[in-house]
Parts: C-alpha cells; structure tokens; sequence
C-alpha cells in the first residue's frame, strides 16, 4: 500500500485538499503512462487513453462539462496522418476550441480511420 499523500480522512477535509489530491492523481496517472511508453513503447506502439468520465462536481464545480479529453500517441506519423483532418492539435492537453463529439462517434471515428 503506497503511504504517498494525505490519507483520505484528512484529503478530504476541504475542498481544496480534495482538489490537490485529485490533481495528484492525475499527474501520477499521466506521469505512469508516460514512463511506460518511454521505457517499452517502439516504433510499432499505438496507444490510445481518455478519461471515463468527469471528476465531482466538488472539484470542477456544478456546471462543467462531461467532456473528456483522448490523446492518440504513436512513433510513426503515418499513424496520425490518418486523423489529421479531426481538427486535433499535438500535446496532451486539448485547445479550448478542440472539437467535441460524443463518444459512439469517436469510435465510429477511429474505426473508419483505422479498420
């Protein structure tokens, strides 16, 4: 059991403890993915992640969006050359104007560019 961060009884005392730790998640969670496609991934490697769903509304707020932002990362460009005509950008984090479509279109999405 890792002993990193506050145990929950004191995390979740204010919101923004609450906040700081899902933040840390985040970045722990990127961070692992990361080193993972740094120490194993080659020229073949193609992942694909995106968040399940929003985070309470105690750490974004009653009016946020159910929006969840997917990064494709892959070595060879032909890869993405695939999808270059989704509007994406490069990097994790999406430009505010980055386009939004539910997730059935998505997959619809990346199977016809993929299949």
């Amino acid at each position: 059991m890792s002993t990193d961060g506050d145990p929950p009884d004191v995390a979740w005392r204010t919101s923004e403890k609450i906040r700081t730790a899902y933040r840390n998640s985040i970045v722990y969670s990127l961070s692992s993915l990361i080193s993972y496609i740094n120490t194993y991934g080659d020229d073949n490697l193609v992942v694909v992640f995106l968040g399940d769903h929003q985070p309470s509304p105690i750490i974004v707020g009653d009016q946020a969006s159910h929006d969840v932002p997917i990064t494709i990362v892959a070595k060879d460009p032909k890869v993405l050359d695939r999808i270059s005509g989704w509007g994406w950008q490069s990097g994790l984090r999406p430009d505010p104007k980055a386009p939004v479509w539910p997730m059935n279109a998505f997959r619809d999405k990346f199977l016809t560019a993929y299949a």
